[in-house]
């Protein structure tokens, strides 16, 4: 599996496959990776956390956009972090930034 793949099938897989999703973006370009995620079952949930705790969300993101960054570690091999998890103000989007890192991108320890 490579990005292209996930690319054209996880949009299928969230939204007639498992049905988490009305419509789901993925835009890659270089190492950085905009998600966009539109009328998940998950949003209340998510708005929930956020609620509760932003730093759960901007740390490890809610259990959606975590196992989308998994995924793209898994298909490009690398190591992957969540910049940004926002939702919109309806709680109806959620817009995910991530970014492959490369081994010079890893801290020495």
């Amino acid at each position: 599996m490579d990005i292209n793949y996930l690319q054209n099938n996880l949009p299928k897989l969230f939204i007639e496959g498992l049905e988490i999703a009305e419509d789901l973006e993925i835009n890659v370009l270089g190492n950085a990776i905009h998600v966009k995620i539109t009328e998940s079952i998950y949003k209340d949930f998510c708005n929930e956390v956020r609620r509760l705790s932003s730093d759960v969300c901007n740390r490890v993101g809610c259990p959606l956009c975590s196992s989308i960054a998994c995924a793209l570690t898994r298909a490009t091999g690398n190591p992957v972090i969540i910049e940004t998890n926002q939702p919109s103000t309806d709680g109806k989007v959620i817009e995910a930034s991530y970014r492959i890192l490369e081994a010079t991108d890893l801290p020495v320890h």
